[in-house]
């Protein structure tokens, strides 16, 4: 019993190629000729790969800490760790302080708040994910806690405590009907808001601000820039995004294009120390240069470049995003979107950066909206400046009210087409149509083998990272097999949603031989999660592509008259953002606000989007 215990605390605290046979030996030496170890199995000498535990001299006795305090260290280890195994489900022994967080025990970044809100509750600190962000190892992240609780200045440990119990919910809020299974939806209103109190950014003679606008034209990048350097008193480097340069004092770059991004990412690193950012989009006059909604996924691609360019400047404080409530075309209104969901993530991540979008109109009073943006009292992402007022979008729980029952019915042979495979969430629902009998048309990336051995287990909702292409084959063809035995008639057609030919040509192949799509459901897409300093912008991209384009070239190759639903697989991390998860949050705000605009388009066709939150036994 003994035993395991203490050569796992030998081996952490003193060498870590102690061995079974080591302890042997030193237990031996140490009871000499008492005779309790006769009928023991003796170690001879060459099974011993290190010396015995009084010969050890790898760690000089002055940087042993005390017992008390070593004590405490593996106490922190201990502890993390059980936090760890009840975020992931792993047990004791898989889990080792020298593990890599990603590669080893496949934990993705978005899991890692959840991780440490729980070692905030366990420890009795505050931890600021900003300090976390380069971490790799178990060991790394209870070395980081404990230098948190060491600054605490001699405040001892306190233990995980219950929630505080805030009285009850306002009835406004969650109040639920008396059928609790009735659906329930999100919606969204404008409200004013003011802060509790007053805090302006502290900007100084000196200091610099960049200003990222479209073209030179840009008469609100002026009129900005005009009330930085005379209000605030600060420098301005004006740089244009959707051109080229115009002379040596007009520096452009077209940041669609990975050259073009690539060269003002160059530009903005070699600055002067830069204490913001201010991006302005492109107004109605210049919409014709976002013709594609590929132009506006470039676009986006471009903004995350600049913007994690900016965010390694030391001396940042904020960065804010300036569009019109008068921009009512879906090239103008969708990047800004895209960014707000980029934004409410970054918001987590970097905690001391105010972020902040700024809806304006023809009237709006310019410098109050600015100092409005800057004032970090108001909590906020969201913001929008009418008649004088500061405005935020706040959502709250109602009933689902459909304008026509009738409508919601599929008939017997209905073709539905369901993007992301037939897996996870999307197999669920597949199955939940059952009753209605439609004819189920998945399009996936994943290849199928005829001759797949689908006798296999299936794994049960594995880390995306671990989840191969013949984990998916093999759910995939499962899911098939149990719809055909449901009588259901269920195809797969392999197709990456983020090439419009391929959609359109797998689409028109659908029409000729299963019939009229009635519905779309789209529920394609990948996790690339990893904090905005990390991410690389094809992991951004490609997450935002999947999500947003696919949704587009969906709509796109389906014959509108025949539609009758389009449903979009959205998250929660599109509304309140989460870290590790930038471009996730922006692919699923993008697309909503895309399903939204399709919604006001086509009134005829239901569009819904549907916020989903982690859901147990089913990823995507």
């Amino acid at each position: 019993f003994l035993k395991p215990n203490i050569l796992e605390a030998v081996r952490q605290e003193l060498n870590p190629a102690f061995q079974e046979g080591d302890l042997s030996s030193v237990i031996k030496s140490m009871l000499g000729d008492s005779g309790l170890l006769e009928d023991q199995k003796q170690v001879s000498p060459g099974e011993s790969a290190s010396p015995p535990l009084d010969l050890i001299s790898a760690i000089p006795e002055q940087a042993l800490p005390p017992l008390g305090e070593a004590s405490e260290h593996q106490d922190i280890m201990e502890r993390l760790i059980r936090i760890i195994m009840d975020a992931t489900g792993f047990n004791r022994e898989e889990i080792q302080p020298d593990m890599d967080l990603r590669r080893d025990l496949s934990i993705r970044s978005s899991r890692l708040p959840v991780i440490m809100d729980a070692a905030e509750h366990q420890f009795g600190i505050t931890i600021e994910l900003e300090d976390f962000i380069d971490v790799r190892t178990v060991k790394d992240i209870a070395q980081r806690i404990s230098k948190i609780i060491d600054g605490r200045k001699g405040t001892s440990l306190q233990p995980a405590t219950k929630s505080v119990d805030n009285g009850p919910v306002p009835d406004g809020i969650l109040k639920t009907s008396e059928d609790e299974a009735s659906l329930k939806r999100l919606v969204f209103n404008y409200v004013t808001t003011n802060p509790a109190v007053s805090i302006p950014t502290e900007l100084s003679s000196g200091e610099s601000v960049l200003l990222l606008s479209p073209d030179w034209d840009d008469r609100l990048s002026t009129s900005v820039g005009d009330i930085f350097r005379r209000d605030f008193r600060v420098e301005t480097f004006p740089m244009v995004f959707m051109q080229g340069n115009l002379g040596p004092s007009k520096e452009g770059h077209d940041i669609r294009t990975d050259e073009g991004a690539s060269r003002a990412a160059d530009t903005i690193a070699g600055l002067a120390p830069l204490v913001g950012m201010v991006i302005i989009l492109p107004q109605q006059g210049v919409s014709g240069s976002l013709r594609h909604m590929e132009d506006v996924s470039r676009l986006l691609r471009g903004l995350f470049i600049l913007l994690k360019t900016f965010l390694q400047t030391p001396s940042r404080k904020f960065v804010v995003l300036i569009h019109s409530e008068e921009d009512k075309e879906k090239s103008v209104r969708l990047p800004a979107e895209g960014m707000l969901g980029l934004f409410l993530s970054a918001a987590q991540e970097h905690p001391a950066v105010q972020f902040r979008t700024l809806e304006i109109g023809r009237d709006t009073d310019l410098r109050a909206a600015l100092c409005d943006a800057l004032d970090r009292g108001y909590t906020m992402v969201e913001m929008a400046h009418r008649d004088g007022r500061v405005f935020t979008s706040e959502g709250h729980i109602a009933p689902s009210l459909f304008r026509d029952r009738s409508s919601l019915d599929l008939s017997p042979g209905d073709v539905v087409v369901m993007s992301g495979g037939a897996t996870g969430i999307g197999a669920h629902l597949a199955r939940s149509l059952v009753p209605f009998k439609p004819r189920l048309v998945f399009l996936g990336r994943t290849p199928l083998d005829p001759g797949m051995n689908t006798v296999k287990p299936c794994p049960t909702h594995p880390p995306s990272e671990s989840f191969t292409f013949e984990d998916k084959a093999l759910e995939i063809t499962r899911t098939l097999a149990d719809l055909h035995a449901a009588g259901i008639e269920a195809f797969y057609h392999t197709c990456d949603v983020t090439d419009p030919e391929a959609v359109r040509a797998v689409m028109d192949e659908v029409k000729n031989r299963h019939g009229k799509i009635r519905g779309i459901i789209h529920g394609a897409g990948v996790l690339r999660d990893g904090y905005l300093s990390q991410m690389t912008p094809d992991d951004f991209s490609m997450v935002t592509d999947i999500k947003f384009l696919g949704a587009w070239h969906l709509f796109r190759s389906a014959e509108k008259t025949d539609l009758r639903f389009f449903v979009g697989l959205s998250s929660v991390a599109a509304v309140q953002g989460n870290p590790g998860q930038t471009n996730y949050a922006a692919a699923n705000r993008m697309m909503s606000a895309l399903i939204k605009t399709l919604e006001r388009e086509n009134g005829a066709i239901r569009f819904k989007a549907v916020m989903l939150p982690p859901i147990e036994g089913a990823g995507m």
